[in-house]
């Protein structure tokens, strides 16, 4: 069994040479986020059994929830509140959005998910893009309308605005 550490290095060793640096290190720093997110927040999920494992590796060897456990313990809501917790731009979510599209299906091809999570975390994935796009496209919906809103009703100057300077 490879650990979500190691399967995210060999992807990145792999995408190296097909990747620009630019890319390339915005994919680093999409697994280094993940990685910690998953480290911090995914431990509250796990069986108690799994619990004890994870106390016991961190405790003895100093080990972190992606250094103990494999793809199988990527939960699909791990997807979705990584984004929300860390998605405030839109190109943050792309660029998520187009790591996970790549990582994923090549994820599967090596056998490192099983076919129902790989299709359950490749849903969540194709629903990235919706949100993606429908976050950006309604920011400059509203950046427009407040523009319009702003050149139809112009305000006067008020005599009482230039004393406080």
């Amino acid at each position: 069994m490879k650990t979500i550490n190691e399967i995210f290095l060999e992807f990145l060793k792999e995408q190296k040479r097909y990747l620009s640096p630019r890319t390339y290190k915005d994919y680093e720093n999409i697994i280094s986020l993940f990685e910690e997110y998953l480290d911090v927040c995914a431990f509250d999920d796990l069986y108690e059994e799994d619990q004890e494992l994870y106390k016991e590796k961190q405790k003895n060897e100093h080990k972190e929830y992606c250094q103990i456990f494999d793809l199988a313990y990527i939960a699909p809501s791990d997807i979705e509140y990584f984004l929300n917790d860390f998605g405030g731009s839109a190109t943050f979510v792309e660029t998520s959005r187009r790591f996970f599209r790549k990582f994923l299906p090549l994820a599967y091809e090596k056998d490192y998910l099983d076919p129902e999570h790989y299709s359950e975390l490749a849903e969540v994935v194709g629903n990235i893009r919706k949100k993606g796009k429908k976050t950006a496209s309604q920011v400059q919906k509203f950046g427009g309308a407040l523009c319009d809103y702003v050149d139809a009703h112009p305000t006067e100057e008020s005599p009482e605005w230039k004393e406080g300077d």
